[in-house]
């Protein structure tokens, strides 16, 4: 977790440090797991004031859907990491996901959009692979962690290699309002689906 990929400052080490200390017995896994969930939670809502102040107020409302549904996450410590057992997380993931690009989107310059494309579709890979969703945020948690230290440290030469005018030019209907609009009744819909599925 930590600070958004592509702030100026590093991303924050307070996740990784947490799993550390929980595998090492200095802290409960079930505190631990409340800890990182709220880190989470700080990120959203970091991100969606973000959006608020630079009046994009289509993604900031998306952004708040997400985090007020971020109260159906429910983790389990095993072993030397987490899971979220429930099966239905699988639609919020889904919403968060969305979410998370429409935000890089419309901050960061298209060559960084699209390399946050891998970075996103990393958990999904590892779950695809594993046939296993449980682990899905902390594979997150890592491949964020990694993408924001790639993304700041490597941020001049991925906007050189990663330039597709023709990704520029298709993806810019991303910040029209009535896309935006779009994803919020998506992203809406996808954390709906969570909450009754969790029953």
């Amino acid at each position: 977790m930590g600070r958004l990929p592509g702030s100026r400052s590093a991303p924050s080490p307070w996740g990784r440090i947490l799993i550390v200390i929980t595998v090492l017995g200095v802290v409960s896994g079930a505190l631990s797991v409340t800890i990182m969930f709220w880190l989470w939670r700080l990120n959203i809502l970091e991100a969606l004031v973000k959006d608020a102040k630079e009046g994009r107020w289509p993604s900031a409302l998306i952004g708040t859907v997400v985090l007020a549904t971020s109260f159906l996450l429910e983790g389990v410590w095993v072993g030397d990491y987490f899971i979220v057992p429930s099966a239905a997380m699988i639609f919020w993931y889904a919403g968060y996901t969305i979410w998370h690009w429409n935000f890089c989107v419309l901050n960061f310059t298209r060559p960084l959009a699209l390399f946050h494309i891998a970075v996103l579709a990393a958990p999904w890979l590892f779950v695809a692979v594993t046939q296993d969703f449980g682990p899905w945020m902390m594979e997150r948690g890592n491949s964020f962690t990694f993408a924001g230290c790639l993304h700041i440290t490597f941020e001049g030469w991925i906007n050189q290699r990663l330039k597709y005018d023709a990704f520029a030019q298709k993806s810019a209907f991303l910040e029209r309002r009535s896309t935006q609009l779009l994803i919020l009744a998506a992203v809406s819909l996808l954390c709906l689906a969570a909450w009754f599925a969790q029953g």
